[in-house]
């Protein structure tokens, strides 16, 4: 049979294993083909929202903050005001509710807004920024 110290050492090999696999979790995929997933979370700082993920749906509070777009194929809605918008990304398509600028460089992104009519900057090719009806 088994020694007591045999058994001690066995058990902690076990705890061990089961509080370092408790912590990982998998994440669905969000290939071409797949659902993209929802997500509504904090920004990353006080101060601005960061998007640099692609295909996926997401919603955030502004509450003034600024919001960078540097990924692709993204469905955004953002509520309150926000300070300023750049998109860098391609095929974006985000909704806010009021926002003081909106600077876009990349293409085919389409973006709408309510309450006043911002500062609109549109460098790049395709894109669709209008006030929402």
């Amino acid at each position: 049979m088994f020694s007591k110290y045999t058994f001690i050492i066995f058990a902690s090999v076990l705890f061990s294993a089961i509080v370092c696999f408790a912590g990982t979790q998998s994440q669905p995929s969000t290939k071409a083909g797949n659902t993209a997933q929802t997500q509504t979370g904090p920004a990353a700082s006080d101060k601005e929202i960061s998007v640099e993920d692609d295909e996926k749906k997401l919603s955030f509070e502004c509450k003034g903050k600024n919001v960078n777009v540097g990924g692709d194929d993204n469905t955004i809605t953002l509520t309150g005001k926000c300070a300023s918008i750049v998109v860098d990304g391609d095929n974006n398509k985000i909704t806010v509710d009021s926002v003081e600028s909106i600077t876009v460089t990349g293409d085919e992104n389409k973006i709408t807004w309510s309450g006043p009519k911002p500062r609109i900057t549109d460098q790049g090719d395709d894109n669709v920024i209008k006030e929402k009806k």
